[in-house]
């Protein structure tokens, strides 16, 4: 079966590319993505910002993701030296190594956010690019299924785990020098494999694609639209109250949607619709939760006071061997059921996550003799591991088969960059809420409205809201395509199941 498998992937995607895919994936998406993330929680906690505000910071360095819609739209229109993602790629390569540079030199807060937002640039551009590259294969190929998603999430938390195996003990150590060294180092190594093409993408003799602008004009500037908003917003989120970034995007966001409705298949409009209920409807409590479990004794007295060697090395190796046992499941019994059931067991877990959560905020652990680490290393670290791999298998496979024909890296740009958007309402609604609900992360702090916050954010929205919004998705397995320009017949059947 293993042999079948991989033989299967060589054959549909050339071994090179897949070559190329895993460098991308282990350097970019595991190791360079996961150094950005959990930079950010030990520096703003050195610079004592509290977690509201550290969210909302969090928030606007991740935004790069939801401006794929406008790189998507510039790769897949205009082509750079006779190549629509070659020299893009090479392009942001070059400038994180610039960014990064100048970090090490100045030591400056404000550039270091800005490095943080280009490395965030640098890998959404690149995955965005390499996605578009192997959705063209999948959309040729969809007997090929989730392989291809499976394999890539497979090198990515490879990386993941490099990356947490030496995070912990540097960040400990105030050894940011040195982690900003090796990220400077990790997103150049995709260079010279871009350089010769390993990505095998093939010349364009059309600097601009005229006839492809003009046949989806609509289609185009509603994408164009979409990026430009999720730049605007995340910058204009530092200076407005986050009520009235709330109510800005949850306008635009309806206005998409319809517009959506309007000028793409009809499946794209409910997935879109999916993604936005989905990730709105759960505000997110990250910060708050980092802040809690990485608290010292004078600012919870009764807390995990988790260091970052446990909080980011330990944890993260067991969940990333956690998702890798997720991935060989997922491959072996889960590829062969409808996307639906896939996503309602991530819902089921999801809540599982927050009621772990719940238990230690409230301290139930402690009264049954469980230690904080020994509970959170068994309850949130291996759930929300699992959550994440089972949410983005079926999801990303879903998006790869409803990208239109030569708009491959614009519609799936789209489709994630409106993911991404919802996510950065999430984290915005998390900030009005842990401000509303009065935590405090700055010695006095004060945690005790956390557990309700959980309870209603994190607990019930997955069952009362993330259940039934599965059910606007297409009933099928991985291995049907789904999209209607080329198959009528999947349409029909997915009408049928909705009636």
């Amino acid at each position: 079966m293993i042999k079948k498998y991989f033989k299967d992937l060589i054959d549909t995607f050339k071994l090179k590319n897949l070559i190329y895919l895993t460098i991308v994936n282990f350097f970019l998406t595991g190791i360079l993505y996961q150094c950005v993330r959990w930079l950010i929680l030990p520096i703003f906690k050195d610079n004592n910002l509290p977690a509201d505000i550290t969210q909302l910071y969090t928030a606007v360095i991740f935004i790069p993701y939801a401006f794929k819609p406008v790189i998507g739209i510039l790769s897949d229109l205009f082509s750079i030296f006779s190549y629509h993602k070659k020299y893009w790629i090479i392009l942001f390569t070059l400038f994180s190594l610039l960014m990064c540079v100048l970090n090490l030199i100045l030591k400056n807060m404000t550039i270091m956010i800005l490095t943080f937002i280009v490395f965030n640039f640098q890998i959404a551009v690149t995955d965005l690019l390499t996605e578009g590259s192997y959705t063209k294969i999948m959309k040729e190929y969809p007997e090929s299924g989730s392989n291809i998603v499976v394999f890539l999430n497979f090198w990515k938390n490879i990386g993941q785990v490099v990356a947490i195996s030496f995070l912990g003990v540097l960040i400990d150590e105030k050894l940011y020098i040195i982690i900003f060294t090796i990220m400077g180092l990790v997103s150049f190594i995709i260079f010279i494999p871009t350089l010769l093409n390993w990505l095998k993408e093939e010349k364009s003799d059309v600097i601009f694609n005229k006839d492809l602008f003009l046949a989806n004009k609509s289609t185009f500037s509603l994408i164009f639209f979409t990026g430009i908003f999720s730049l605007l917003i995340s910058f204009l989120s530092i200076y407005l109250k986050s009520y009235i970034i709330l109510i800005i995007c949850l306008i635009v966001l309806s206005i998409i949607a319809f517009c959506t409705f309007l000028f793409f298949d009809i499946n794209i409009f409910l997935v879109i619709l999916y993604l936005m209920i989905v990730k709105i409807s759960k505000p997110s409590l990250g910060s708050a939760m980092d802040y809690f479990y990485t608290a010292n004794s004078k600012c919870l007295l009764d807390g995990p006071h988790f260091d970052f060697k446990y909080y980011i090395t330990y944890t993260g190796v067991l969940g990333t061997v956690i998702i890798i046992i997720t991935l060989i499941f997922y491959q072996l019994f889960l590829s062969k059921i409808k996307i639906r059931k896939v996503l309602i067991i991530t819902s089921l877990l999801i809540t599982l996550s927050g009621i772990s959560d719940l238990i230690i905020v409230s301290r139930y652990n402690i009264r049954w003799g469980i230690p904080d680490n020994v509970f959170y290393i068994f309850g949130e670290a291996i759930v929300e591991k699992m959550i994440s791999t089972l949410y983005l298998i079926p999801i990303n496979t879903l998006i790869s088969k409803l990208c239109k024909n030569q708009m491959e890296s614009s519609t799936y740009a789209f489709l994630a960059g409106i993911n991404e958007l919802s996510i950065f309402v999430g984290k915005i609604e998390g900030v009005a809420i842990i401000d509303l609900a009065n935590i405090k992360t700055i010695v006095p702090c004060d945690f005790s409205n956390l557990w309700w916050l959980i309870i209603v954010c994190h607990i019930l929205p997955p069952i009362v809201i993330g259940i039934p919004s599965v059910f606007l998705l297409p009933n099928i397995y991985e291995n049907e395509n789904i999209n209607n320009e080329e198959n009528e017949e999947s349409e029909a059947i997915y009408e049928d199941d909705l009636l």
